[in-house]
This record gives structure tokens, sequence and C-alpha cells, in this order.
């Protein structure tokens, strides 16, 4: 078989999955629902540098998304994962400006460990009292549930062993992954919705 006529198959196959998938993530309304808040969201956000940060997010969602319905789901895990990183990486960063700009002139990493720390990260009792003290009652459970996301979907990222037991070495639907990214995702929302994070400099 040629190149060509390999690569063809496997976009057929992919087709395939996409429209059997359909069926399965009802849950496709909550992820365009979650993408329309952080667009209301990003319009009221004064800074063109963290709009940039939060418009990949977006993008990353939409791929995310993209990958599961074609039955990627290793792909689709690790979109995730960045999706939420740059995320929190904007609102960390509209606190830290000078970070930022390391950040965007490559002298610096979007470290999550950073970003979520308990004592100075974007769901620390200190940033939430800071800018948003109506959750920092929450705020243990927030940053907590986040770090557990996190550390799932770098399972997918890093190669985990446990995580290839959960897939097959070819394109197929798997509704059981999709049942487990449906669970990440709402997850995912529970703690980086719009509604529960500010950055820095919004009223």
């Amino acid at each position: 078989m040629k190149a060509q006529e390999y690569y063809q198959a496997i976009s057929e196959a992919t087709h395939t999955i996409f429209d059997k998938s359909l069926i399965y993530c009802d849950f496709l309304g909550k992820i365009h629902d979650y993408s329309a808040s952080i667009q209301d969201w990003m319009e009221v956000v004064p800074s063109n540098q963290e709009k940039h940060m939060i418009n990949h997010s977006l993008e990353q969602i939409e791929f995310s998304c993209l990958s599961l319905l074609s039955g990627m789901y290793r792909q689709s895990f690790s979109s995730l994962r960045l999706a939420l990183e740059l995320l929190f990486g904007s609102i960390y960063f509209s606190a830290h400006k000078l970070e930022h700009i390391e950040w965007r002139n490559g002298s610096r990493d979007l470290i999550w460990k950073v970003i979520n720390d308990k004592e100075n990260g974007v769901l620390s009792k200190r940033f939430s009292d800071a800018f948003f003290p109506e959750l920092s009652i929450y705020i243990d459970d927030q940053r907590n549930t986040s770090k557990e996301i996190y550390r799932q979907l770098s399972e997918f990222v890093h190669g985990n062993h446990a995580t290839w037991d959960r897939e097959v070495p070819s394109l197929s639907i798997n509704e059981a992954l999709i049942e487990e990214y449906r669970k990440k995702f709402y997850a995912m929302n529970s703690v980086s919705h719009w509604e529960h994070l500010k950055v820095a400099g919004i009223e």
C-alpha cells in the first residue's frame, strides 16, 4: 500500500469513528457552553496578553474535542491538559507580569507546580483573598481537584503503563475512554469555569 493510500484509509476510519462517537458524546453541548462562557469572560479581560493565552486554551479545547470524536483519545487528553494549563497560566501571569514577559521571551517555562502552588498559586487562599474572596472557603477543594485532574491527564501525556491498557493499537471507538473524558471535562469545568476565577485587574 502506498503512503497516500495508507493515510486515506486512516482518514476514512476516523470519519467512521466520528459518526459513531456523536451518538455517545452527549456532552458536546456542555463543552460548547464552556467555550462560550470563557469567550464571554475574555471580553472583560483588560490585557491582550492574557487574552492571547486564553484564546490558545480555547483552541486546545476544540482540538481535544475533535480528537475525542476521531478516536484519538491520548491526543484528546493531552490537549485537555494543555487547555487547563494555559487557562490557569493566563490567570497566574495576570498577577505576575515580569514572569509573563520572561515566558513570552522564552526564558521561563509555564510550570504547573508553580501555577497551582498551595501558598501562591491561582487556587491559593492568598490569591483568592486578594482577587475573589467569595471563593476562599472553597479554595482547598478546588485546588485539590485541579491537582488530581492534572495528574490523571498527565498519565496520558507521559505514557504511563496503565494508560496503554485502556487503549487498543488501532483506530476504533472506545466508550470507556469517552466516559473517562466526560468525567475529566466535568471536573475541569468545576474548577476553571469563568465564574470561579478572576484575572488580576478586573474589578
